[in-house]
């Protein structure tokens, strides 16, 4: 459709080609990345705790 030329004024959510079905991939892509991923932020303060901890030990200061 992009060859010819056609474009649509509006966009109501219908698949019609192959760039409407690629965006639709990733969107749902991402919201499965997102939903199933949801512990990174606890991982990440995990880590942050733990480098706290061991730089303590060490007598060392730390800044995140």
């Amino acid at each position: 459709m992009e060859k010819i030329g056609t474009k649509f004024k509006y966009y109501d959510d219908v698949n019609r080609d192959e760039v409407d079905f690629t965006i639709k991939n990733i969107k749902n892509w991402l919201r499965y990345l997102y939903v199933n991923e949801s512990g990174v932020a606890e991982e990440i303060e995990q880590r942050i705790k733990n480098l706290s901890i061991a730089a303590q030990i060490e007598g060392e200061n730390f800044d995140e």
